[in-house]
């Protein structure tokens, strides 16, 4: 936002900084909240302590520094209280929660939870931290709603780094789809209203993800690799147990005869019916494409699993998406399509928030401060999303 879009907004800023500022503890740190979240609405402003410090007034560097670094406000309450205001402004029953990741190219192996490691956002492995978020997508809006930096195995098990960077002792090694679990399981204890949970296939090929999601009365609608397998007709299983000869079964296997679960590829090219879907809005126009849906049973650890739908998205020439979901055997392909392509929304919520609130901005080392700095950047967003949602002003997207 320009500075007189900001001046244009500031009782709203004031009224929004309210509900947010007896989490902070003090008054001085309430305070500082509401600076940083005034700097981080402004353009043309690099986003770190020093940088926000400059651009507002009244601003001190070491003061805005403190807040973000060093202050002991804890960043859950403030989730907690977000995902509140969300629900209220943006929620509907039948949003969409999207679970993703987002790299952010660091030098050196001092900042928390740095390593080579693979990034969506770049492409390839790099020296980069990685941190799972959640979106929430309605017909309202979008919002980032809950953040998790993701801390390998080398920094897990290393003592001397955890205590450099201040990393809790109630913070193990969990993989990424394990993180974005424990997240949707703290939105849908709290305020959030949503039905849909969809992901990308780095998420949907975890069967404990898939599993989590279902266990909490939840809908997904996961992307998963071509490489799955799975039967159309469910095969005869054999229980562990003891065979007529030989060593006793430990496992579930399917009975020797039975057909061999086939990869979705094959799956694809056995479909006569594809039907064209309006998947979502465009620039110019809807963005439609072409999907077929059967029920299956997809393949998990050789046997299979519960019958659920297999989407699939049919691209330019031979190439093929393929979606899980454990929806209702009634429900209508075109629902199930349009909330897999609302996995999209996540990306302009990354861009939007790392253009326009300097969700990557951050100069700092230590876990706390990591956690400060993202949430600050997801109270900046939502801001600006509600703004959107209620404003009348004629603020741009």
């Amino acid at each position: 936002m320009k500075p007189e879009q900001v001046r244009q907004y500031a009782d709203e800023l004031v009224e929004f900084h309210k509900r947010f500022a007896r989490l902070f503890y003090e008054k001085r740190q309430a305070h500082w909240a509401g600076r940083c979240l005034h700097g981080l609405l402004l353009d043309g402003v690099r986003k770190n302590a020093a940088g926000l410090a400059c651009a507002v007034p009244g601003g001190n560097v070491q003061s805005m520094q403190q807040f973000l670094s060093d202050s002991p406000w804890e960043a859950a309450p403030v989730v907690a209280e977000l995902q509140a205001l969300v629900a209220e402004k943006l929620g509907e029953p039948d949003a969409v929660v999207v679970c993703d990741d987002t790299g952010f190219p660091k030098k050196g192996d001092k900042s928390v939870g740095v390593a080579r490691q693979y990034s969506g956002t770049l492409g390839k492995v790099d020296n980069c931290q990685v941190g799972v978020f959640l979106a929430y997508v309605s017909e309202k809006g979008r919002s980032l709603v809950d953040e998790q930096l993701f801390l390998p195995q080398a920094w897990a098990r290393s003592k001397k780094r955890r205590q450099e960077a201040q990393v809790p002792k109630e913070v193990t090694f969990r993989t990424k789809p394990q993180i974005a679990l424990q997240m949707i399981e703290r939105a849908h204890q709290g305020a959030l209203p949503f039905r849909w949970v969809c992901c990308d296939d780095m998420y949907g090929n975890s069967g404990e993800f898939r599993d989590g999601v279902d266990a909490l009365g939840l809908f997904y609608v996961a992307e998963v690799p071509s490489r799955t397998t799975a039967w159309v007709e469910k095969p005869p299983v054999r229980e562990p147990g003891q065979g007529p000869c030989g060593r006793p079964r430990t496992k579930r296997s399917v009975e020797p005869g039975a057909p061999r679960a086939q990869a979705l590829p094959a799956l694809a090219r056995q479909q006569q019916h594809w039907i064209t879907i309006e998947v979502r809005p465009g620039t110019k126009k809807p963005v439609r494409s072409e999907w077929a849906a059967l029920r299956l049973y997809a393949s998990r650890d050789g046997v299979p699993g519960a019958q659920e739908w297999l989407l699939i998205e049919r691209l330019a020439g031979e190439e093929h998406r393929y979606y899980l979901s454990n929806a209702p055997a009634d429900t209508p392909v075109g629902t199930l399509a349009q909330v897999a392509k609302k996995e999209w929304f996540v990306e302009p919520c990354f861009r939007d928030a790392k253009q326009h609130v300097g969700l990557g901005d951050f100069e700092v080392r230590k876990w706390p401060a990591w956690h400060h700095h993202m949430v600050m950047c997801m109270l900046a967003q939502a801001f600006l999303a509600t703004l959107r949602r209620d404003s009348k002003k004629g603020l741009s997207n």
